[in-house]
């Protein structure tokens, strides 16, 4: 916790090594955001220039952290700027227009049961959209967390490194979908399997094999299995807006920070698409839109708006405690 020093010393001469000399700061563009480090979900300025994120610092917020930030959760940006990135549709191995993808997907998916795989780090509105997309297949829906020692800080209340080194693990939960350290355990001969936002180790990677057919939605290249028969480039969170649910099940919301990369899209917009080729009527242009609908659906998000959150958030009716 040691460089929230730099954001108590009232003349700047304190400074982070790991910012310094890097940019002036009159030329970064700042955007309310919120940490995706743990399930804290720390409410964060978030300094960008030219489509660079530069450095996370914490934003006062008393229903979240408070005004202090740990030292991991800040200095966790670099995979922000990664460029490895996915940048266009692919379908049947070959660069495809979204038409042609999406067709790809829906088809794959269609008459077969889709087992889900995401990460933890997704927002609501994406949850959201492919728990509508496991109820359209008669599918299932999973998750893993990476762990770590929690880590809290003495005499500050409520602030610590947690155990769930993910931001959204609670409205994964909230949404239905499973926690397990093996979410291909029940894949069964024929399933389509649909990865968001998740690359699989070697051993998954065999387990995979068991598929019928594999889509993938992601952001980096690491994350595309051989053989899928349609890749959705997706957006990753600062290049969109959405909302995540932290431990103590306080909804925040998040602002785009930078411009897509490539024709990446935000996964609930993809999604609503591809709900929309398999005939399901529901089309979502925004990520308000598609909040406003999972809190008319979902019993524990009832009550909450999109543009009542604000920028302190407010808490499901069903908050619950978790690492």
């Amino acid at each position: 916790l040691s460089t929230n020093v730099v954001d108590l010393c009232p003349v700047g001469a304190l400074a982070s090594k790991d910012f310094l000399y890097k940019q002036r700061v009159w030329n970064l563009k700042t955007v309310n955001s919120v940490c995706t480090g743990c399930s804290t979900g720390c409410s964060i300025h978030l300094d960008t220039n030219k489509d660079v994120v530069y450095r996370l610092r914490p934003r006062f917020n008393p229903r979240a952290q408070g005004h202090f930030m740990c030292d991991e959760g800040r200095l966790n940006y670099a995979w922000l700027n990664r460029p490895d990135r996915l940048t266009w549709p692919h379908a049947a191995g070959a660069v495809a227009g979204w038409e042609e993808a999406i067709d790809a997907a829906a088809a794959t998916l269609k008459g077969k049961r889709a087992h889900v795989v995401v990460n933890a780090s997704l927002s609501n509105e994406t949850l959201f959209a492919l728990k509508q997309l496991i109820a359209k297949t008669g599918g299932a829906g999973y998750f893993s967390v990476v762990q770590g020692p929690e880590a809290p800080l003495p005499g500050v209340t409520d602030l610590a490194v947690r155990t769930d080194r993910a931001a959204n693990a609670t409205g994964a939960e909230l949404l239905g979908f499973t926690r397990t350290d093996a979410p291909l355990a029940t894949l069964g001969a024929g399933d389509t399997l649909v990865l968001v936002d998740v690359a699989l180790g070697d051993h998954d990677k065999d387990a995979a094999a068991r598929a019928g057919a594999v889509v993938v939605i992601g952001t980096a290249e690491t994350q595309v299995l051989a053989g899928a028969a349609a890749v959705l480039p997706m957006t990753n969170y600062v290049e969109e807006e959405g909302t995540f649910t932290n431990l103590r099940g306080r909804v925040q919301r998040y602002l785009q920070a930078k411009a897509t990369t490539g024709a990446a899209r935000p996964a609930w917009y993809i999604l609503s698409d591809v709900l929309a080729a398999l005939g399901d009527g529901t089309e979502y242009f925004t990520a308000s839109a598609t909040f406003d609908a999972l809190a008319k659906a979902e019993t524990a998000f009832g009550g909450l708006s999109y543009d009542t959150l604000g920028l302190r958030g407010a808490t499901v009716q069903r908050a619950t405690v978790t690492a």
